[in-house]
């Protein structure tokens, strides 16, 4: 079982601020800050992301500086392939080794979504003894 909360996406104005850089063409930027304080990508800065990404990876790099933050709750093997593929990444977890005992252990905290039922209950017996 996979779930994700608290998902923010930052630092878009920087990365296309930086994405001018090259061409010296910070002029034709027509991103802006609305009165709520959002951020908002206009077409002229849309239109240079874009021919960026296409570009290939030594254009884009521009994507590095648009950060995302999460909590992610996931099984622990999860944890093990997402560590195989992540990429400038930084984890701050819980103490498993330290909380592991802080509350009661139950069903939850396993993955079972492709249990059968007869494989579920025999979980939650193990879990009970």
């Amino acid at each position: 079982m996979l779930e994700i909360n608290n998902v923010s996406v930052m630092n878009f104005d920087n990365a296309l601020r930086g994405a001018r850089n090259p061409m010296n063409s910070w002029e034709k930027s027509d991103s802006y800050y609305n009165s709520n304080g959002i951020f908002t990508i206009g077409e002229n800065d849309l239109s240079l992301a874009k021919k960026l990404c296409r570009a290939g990876s030594d254009h884009r790099k521009f994507l590095r500086q648009i950060f995302i933050s999460a909590d992610i709750y996931a099984p622990l093997y999860w944890w093990k392939e997402f560590d195989t593929y992540k990429i400038g990444t930084v984890a701050n977890s819980t103490s498993t080794m330290h909380k592991i005992h802080s509350q009661e252990i139950n069903i939850q905290q396993f993955s079972h979504d492709n249990m059968t039922d007869r494989s579920k209950e025999q979980l939650v017996l193990l879990i009970q003894n």
